[in-house]
């Protein structure tokens, strides 16, 4: 029987994570629009939406949202940045030369990331 919870938390927080994720890229979007580069947002939201819709407490889920997270936070970069030579490189080519990216950016998508981890476990409950 407990294991059939567990399926079931998990499925409600991966539903809450992908809700999440889909909406902190809008709401990102529409910063970038007013002029506000929040890379932090995309993944608060994620974990916001994962863990309102996860059932008590599960520290490793809240590493899987963080994951997620960082994920969201480099696609959510890329596809805001404006190319330079008229050829964009695609998202992997993002990954793998992240250590281009200016250091501002990389702190906001791990606080991003460190956000939906601790949303993500359910850590704003008591």
């Amino acid at each position: 029987m407990t294991a059939q919870i567990n399926v079931v938390k998990w499925l409600l927080g991966l539903a809450g994570a992908v809700a999440g994720g889909i909406a902190g890229f809008f709401i990102f979007y529409g910063l970038c629009t007013l002029g506000r580069y929040a890379l932090v947002v995309p993944g608060a939201v994620l974990g916001l939406a994962a863990g309102a819709l996860l059932k008590g407490r599960m520290p490793l889920f809240g590493v899987l949202c963080a994951l997620l997270a960082l994920l969201l936070g480099f696609f959510c970069h890329w596809w805001m940045r404006i190319p330079s030579d008229g050829e964009e490189p695609g998202f992997f080519y993002l990954l793998t030369h992240a250590n281009h990216i200016s250091a501002v950016f990389l702190v906001m998508i791990a606080l991003g990331a460190l956000c939906a981890f601790w949303f993500g476990q359910g850590g704003y409950r008591k």
